[in-house]
Formats: C-alpha cells, structure tokens, sequence
C-alpha cells in the first residue's frame, strides 16, 4: 500500500472532520507565517503529520 494510501485511509477512517479542519489551518497558519523559514515551516508541517496523521493520534 502506498504512502498516499495510507495518509487516505487514516483521514476516511480516523480522522474527525472537525480535527481535519483544525490540523489544516494549523498548517496554513505556518505557510502564512514569514517569520519562519522555508525550512522551519517545513520542519512544523512535518511534526503535525508525523504526530497527528501518521501515528493516528487525530480521532
């Protein structure tokens, strides 16, 4: 199964529409964000997916 599989199955099956919502504009928080580095930026988005859609922790 594929990576993109994978993160589609967890967001269809164990994500909460309202978390999906909030983990989004968390992330489009950072993008927005100038004071920040592409590399930082990077560095948060990647933590939110590794933390909360890749270890299933969004219910």
């Amino acid at each position: 199964m594929s990576a993109q599989s994978k993160s589609e199955r967890v967001f269809n099956e164990e994500m909460s529409l309202e978390k999906v919502k909030e983990t989004l504009m968390e992330i489009m928080l950072i993008l927005t964000n100038n004071q920040r580095s592409k590399e930082e930026q990077f560095e948060e988005i990647e933590q939110i997916y590794l933390n909360r859609i890749f270890n299933k922790h969004i219910v």
